[in-house]
């Protein structure tokens, strides 16, 4: 990446620090769930924290709330940092973040956040840098969210490529991400596999696109807030950080609470994994 790019995403992640100390003294978050495998291979590491998330092999509904429910605080990359997908890291060894690029497609956010988990679960000490823990994590996410007997069973034969646009909704990802596990699963020729590609490749955008997801514990919070009259100008205010900074770090969900509208009606502030 840019120096420019490095910059900002180091910043952004310092401005979530301070928001997420702010939330802290206030709210009681989740602690994370987050387990340390670094002696198994990624299909095998993710098949184990869908047990231990008691998960089982049932497609997960919404990879960020997912992650949300689990303690890992999770956050949007502003525009200046577009030219990278994501990142992740641990705060002083204890609490896990992870930063999405939203400008992304929806299959490719969600593919994005379990990439970053599986350097969570796979790199914690070893770090992410080593050559092999791309393709690693790239190795987990595809296994987290199309775990293979699912797939398999869903999928036992290609028959089209209209078949996979048919059934990526099933798992939230990608039809090339799908292409690619049931390639690796011998699925489908290689020949039909560069075919499939290319076909998709000449598309102007996802087919069969998915709506976006949200943070789900970030909205019931500035939720609370602006119910206790505190809106997200007086947090910033507090924080000496703009506005704008920390709507883009909050999926812009403060720009949905229109000034002067009724507050929503009153509910329990309770984080809920949704797999």
């Amino acid at each position: 990446m840019t120096a420019g790019t490095r910059d900002a995403a180091l910043a952004a992640g310092a401005l979530a620090f301070e928001f997420d100390d702010w939330i802290a003294a206030r709210y009681a978050l989740p602690a994370h769930q987050i387990p340390q495998i670094e002696q198994q291979s990624p299909e095998q590491a993710a098949a184990f924290v869908r047990a231990k998330w008691g998960i089982g092999e049932r497609p997960i509904g919404n990879m960020l709330n997912l992650l949300e429910s689990k303690g890992v605080r999770v956050f949007s990359l502003a525009e200046e940092t577009r030219h990278l997908d994501a990142y992740s890291f641990w705060r002083d060894d204890k609490q896990p973040y992870v930063f999405l690029n939203t400008l992304k497609t929806a299959e490719r956010t969600r593919f994005d956040a379990a990439h970053e988990l599986g350097h969570l679960v796979m790199h914690r000490h070893s770090g992410s840098t080593n050559p092999s823990a791309e393709n690693e994590a790239n190795a987990f996410a595809s296994a987290f969210l199309m775990p293979p007997a699912d797939l398999l069973a869903e999928i036992p034969r290609v028959r089209s490529l209209e078949q996979i646009i048919e059934k990526k909704t099933r798992w939230g990802v990608s039809a090339s991400a799908l292409c690619y596990a049931l390639n690796k699963h011998e699925r489908m020729t290689e020949w039909n596999y560069r075919g499939y590609n290319v076909s998709l490749a000449q598309m102007k955008s996802e087919p069969n696109a998915l709506p976006r997801e949200t943070s789900q514990i970030w909205t019931k919070i500035l939720t609370d807030l602006w119910r206790q009259g505190i809106p997200l100008s007086r947090v910033s205010d507090e924080l000496l950080i703009p506005e704008w900074e920390l709507n883009a770090l909050l999926f812009g969900i403060a720009s949905t609470q229109a000034p002067g509208a009724p507050p929503p009606a009153a509910a329990p502030l309770r984080l809920v994994g949704d797999a």
